[in-house]
């Protein structure tokens, strides 16, 4: 019995104090990662349920913050465990598949209409599609912009009040105004401030002087920091969603979708005041689309400049894509590495889509009714 004691004050002599917190870390890191690959993965199936179970809240928009609680808040204090935070995936976590190029001109194109009143602006998404071009939805009462998704199953609009500069109330419907959800108080729109869909899932707002832009899952209402910098509201996301890019301190910053800056490219002025505004990057995190600064409140939310922020060039369009004036042409990137050119003819607007190599393969005449309506590209194929 002796010689176990002995034995045994031995072995406690020889442990050792462990901090496991460094190990529980790691491994909790490892299970969350898994966590956003299974939620990034099912996020389609999950709009499907909502949609076929109706569990999604409608309402009328307003600009005031007593009228129920948004989608995602819980009213019941932080006791109850919350959904999961949306998460910006690496890019080889988003899509597996390489995006799938145009071989035409989508059947069916989607536009903002703006209606000015005697008290704000109302805004229409009208489709058109061959001899028909027909309203799709109106948002009730006052709104600020339309902001389609990548997919084109959903729109984003920001409620407002008659005061100039407001914030509002962010909503999000179906496409066909079905399923109204307010997912977000105080949302900014005005000049560059507006509603950004980075992909069909993940949408990124401003609320003012609130601190950093917030990014927000769509499904869950849920929203967190953006992760990139303050000061770049001009945010633009490439139709694959592996890249991201904006404009700071008169460069074009190219980065992933976590933030992490891949290049900055310097770039001159677009704008005759100073300035320019990033609109839109490419498939492959190259080339990019770049427009004017705008005088606030008014929004730019088109592009007329190609720049390869690799050489710091300017690209130019092909001859036979006929371009009065620079400024006339609005371009968008679309799936792989395709652009597609509006070009302002007078009284209509023609569009060209370019292939990667920059031949026309397909061209279409608008109808002039809808020469003052702002198109809304599908980038998500």
């Amino acid at each position: 019995m002796n010689a176990l004691n002995d034995h045994l004050d031995e072995l406690a002599n020889e442990a050792q104090n462990v901090d496991l917190r460094d190990r529980v870390h790691a491994a909790s890191h490892r299970v969350t990662l898994r966590r956003r690959r299974i939620v990034v993965a099912s996020a389609a199936v999950v709009a499907v349920i909502a949609i076929a179970s109706g569990v999604a809240v409608a309402g009328l928009p307003s600009a005031r913050r007593d009228h129920g609680t948004p989608v995602g808040v819980d009213p019941t204090g932080p006791t109850t465990p919350a959904p999961p935070a949306p998460s910006m995936t690496p890019p080889d976590q988003t899509r597996t598949e390489a995006p799938v190029a145009w071989n035409e001109l989508p059947a069916t194109l989607y536009y903002q209409v703006t209606h000015p009143t005697d008290d704000g602006l109302r805004y229409e998404l009208r489709w058109w599609a061959g001899k028909e071009n027909e309203v799709q939805f109106t948002p009730p009462g006052l709104a600020c912009g339309m902001f389609l998704s990548p997919d084109q199953s959903q729109v984003a609009w920001v409620a407002v009040s008659t005061d100039p500069g407001a914030t509002g109330d962010l909503y999000v419907a179906g496409i066909d105004g079905n399923l109204q959800r307010r997912l977000l108080f105080d949302v900014t729109c005005t000049g560059l401030d507006v509603p950004v869909w980075l992909d069909s899932q993940t949408l990124i707002v401003g609320q003012g002087d609130k601190g950093p832009h917030k990014l927000i899952d769509v499904q869950t209402g849920k929203a967190v920091d953006s992760p990139f910098p303050e000061g770049s509201p001009d945010l633009v996301s490439s139709p694959n969603a592996q890249y991201a890019a904006y404009s700071a301190d008169g460069k074009i910053v190219v980065c992933r979708p976590d933030g992490t800056v891949i290049r900055r490219t310097a770039h001159g002025a677009e704008t005759p005041t100073g300035g320019f505004t990033v609109q839109g990057i490419s498939d492959d995190g190259r080339r990019v689309v770049l427009g004017m600064m705008p005088s606030d409140p008014s929004h730019v939310r088109t592009g007329f400049r190609l720049v390869d922020t690799v050489t710091g060039d300017n690209l130019k369009l092909p001859k036979r894509v006929r371009v009065g004036n620079l400024t006339s042409a609005e371009i968008h990137p679309v799936p792989g590495n395709q652009l597609l050119v509006r070009v302002d003819e007078g009284t209509r607007h023609k569009i060209y889509l370019l292939g990667a190599d920059g031949a026309i393969l397909d061209t279409r005449t608008e109808p002039g009714t809808l020469h003052d309506a702002l198109l809304l590209i599908r980038t998500d194929e």
